[in-house]
């Protein structure tokens, strides 16, 4: 299964314009994955308790592996990523602990999620580093409309006044008028 969630993850990545690199630490389910922005290592554990209790052990081996291939890229070493993968669930207590690592900036900023061998599980885990996916699409607004909504505690006369752009002493003598609207 843990060749699945990395078969998958390295496809999310490589669709992103991330170059991939297998077997960049033997004997670990791990890739290299670069671009021109960032780099990093996506990690696969065969358990959430797996992925809890070797983390730092696992990512230091493979960063010590490409200390200097690390050192010498310079300006992305600033954005170096752990993506640390687990089979399965997390539960609350164990999602709390991922929390923890993503706080510990040490080294390289980390991803930590347990997920199933589904597309958009591991998808959702990878959205941080994936290229946006879609550009929102926005309804246009009728600024007018919007403007009487949130101002609904100015005297309409000095806030029609304001819209029909009068003079600004104009709208603000209007302000004065409370009484009459």
């Amino acid at each position: 299964m843990s060749d699945d969630v990395l078969q998958i993850a390295s496809e999310f990545l490589s669709k992103s314009g991330y170059d991939v690199v297998f077997e960049a630490a033997p004997g670990i389910r791990c890739v290299g994955f670069e671009n021109d922005v960032l780099f990093g290592f996506l990690i696969v554990f065969e358990s959430v308790e797996l992925l809890l209790e070797q983390w730092s052990n696992v990512s230091e081996e493979i960063y010590s592996r490409y200390q200097f291939q690390i050192r010498s890229s310079r300006d992305k070493a600033w954005n170096a990523y752990s993506i640390l993968l687990a089979e399965g669930q997390a539960n609350e207590q164990q999602r709390r602990l991922f929390s923890e690592i993503e706080e510990d900036l040490v080294g390289t900023r980390k991803i930590a999620r347990g997920v199933s061998p589904d597309e958009v599980d591991i998808r959702n885990a990878l959205l941080p580093v994936l290229r946006l996916q879609k550009a929102p699409q926005l309804e246009p607004v009728d600024m007018a409309a919007e403007i009487r909504v949130r101002a609904a505690d100015i005297p309409g006369s000095a806030l029609e006044a304001f819209l029909d752009a009068a003079p600004d002493d104009e709208v603000i003598r209007l302000m004065g008028r409370r009484h009459e609207d």
